[in-house]
């Protein structure tokens, strides 16, 4: 199976890709070493969703074959054509083996990583390298979590949550460094999110969690399964969250955002509206936005008004999402750290979230405006 084509390792990767490098090693695609071939699927889960298009012709055929070019480069620059076979039913993404049914060649092509990637990237490698033995840990915990919180929702016809694992892995670490008093969830759903956020919160030895959702299946997860995460730290709000509990009053009071819930244009604006334009100026606004590129390049309704608001601010920024249908080679490069560091392999075997299309999902928007 190939696993990563190109530069020996993700951590050599990110130090060639400084803007002048960057300008001279990818003047002449595809000999570039930073010019690659890839392969990316689509993902059947029968537990949750149909995710992308669907090609059963393929996904149910174990004897069709595809034939694919991989390129990678000699000691000398030299390209090398590899030829690699895909079986139906097998994988031979970058990260994703033994997951996806029916796969595709896209290209992915290192030099179309922008400064604010490479900056993203320099970020991140740093805090998997800080919070490498606090995942590992997580992760475990995690997967003990998932079993209780399918136990407790078996019955009730609810999904599990779409919260996907660097996502998730992103938001603790953004938790454990920013170390804030006071983080606002939307829309909870069932507690997996919540679960990343109340650990992080633990760790931190400090902050206190507030989650808002029409329904209590969270709460009943929570206090059935990890009860311990949930004492002194954890206040859960029902109710249209709008309506009784966040103001424009409580604007200034939190310190990281967690957005989720209603995914319509109309929402954001009414959450940009009540909590992020009457937040005081020297006050940071951070958090992120759930499902902002979840199925192709473009964001979603609700992020778009996001985008809108953050263009007219002024001040310094930094926003990145890890979704692969935003940017493929900087989803590829984490999902390499990750797995340089022990962190995880990527593959379906080692995925935690409860539905496993989310391997492929990660639609999260992160943010710092700092005013």
């Amino acid at each position: 199976m190939v696993k990563w084509i190109g530069p020996a390792s993700a951590f050599a990767l990110v130090a060639l890709l400084t803007a002048d490098a960057r300008t001279s090693l990818c003047e002449d695609p595809p000999t570039s070493p930073l010019s690659l071939i890839t392969l990316s699927a689509t993902v059947k889960d029968e537990k949750c969703h149909i995710h992308g298009s669907q090609h059963p012709e393929d996904m149910d055929n174990p004897g069709a074959v595809k034939t694919f070019s991989l390129y990678d480069t000699d000691d000398e620059g030299g390209v090398i054509d590899r030829m690699a076979e895909v079986r139906g039913g097998r994988d031979l993404h970058v990260v994703h083996d033994r997951l996806m049914r029916h796969v595709e060649a896209l290209p992915v092509d290192y030099c179309k990583l922008t400064d604010e990637h490479v900056d993203a990237l320099g970020y991140l490698m740093g805090q998997y390298q800080k919070y490498r033995d606090d995942l590992l840990r997580l992760r475990a915990d995690a997967k003990r979590f998932r079993v209780g919180l399918m136990e407790q929702v078996a019955d009730t016809g609810l999904l599990p949550d779409g919260f996907a694992d660097l996502e998730a892995e992103i938001t603790y670490m953004r938790i454990r460094e920013l170390r804030p008093e006071k983080v606002m969830e939307l829309s909870p759903n069932c507690g997996w999110s919540t679960h990343y956020l109340l650990s992080a919160l633990r760790d931190n030895g400090a902050g206190e969690l507030h989650s808002y959702d029409l329904v209590d299946c969270s709460l009943k997860v929570l206090n059935a399964v990890s009860p311990d995460l949930v004492e002194g730290r954890w206040y859960f709000h029902q109710g249209d969250a709008f309506q009784s509990h966040l103001t424009k009053d409580t604007a200034d009071s939190f310190d990281y955002f967690f957005i989720d819930s209603e995914h319509t244009f109309e929402f954001a604006t009414r959450i940009i509206d009540t909590l992020f334009r009457t937040r005081r100026r020297d006050l940071p606004l951070r958090g992120g936005v759930h499902d902002s590129y979840n199925n192709n390049d473009k964001p979603s309704s609700e992020f778009q008004a996001f985008l809108e608001f953050f263009a007219g601010q002024s001040g310094e920024r930094r926003m990145f999402t890890a979704s692969p249908y935003k940017s493929m080679p900087f989803y590829a490069t984490i999902m390499r750290i990750r797995e340089e560091l022990g962190v995880s392999s990527g593959g379906a075997e080692d995925n935690v979230a409860p539905c496993k299309w989310t391997v492929y999902a990660n639609g999260m928007v992160f943010f710092d405006l700092y005013r």
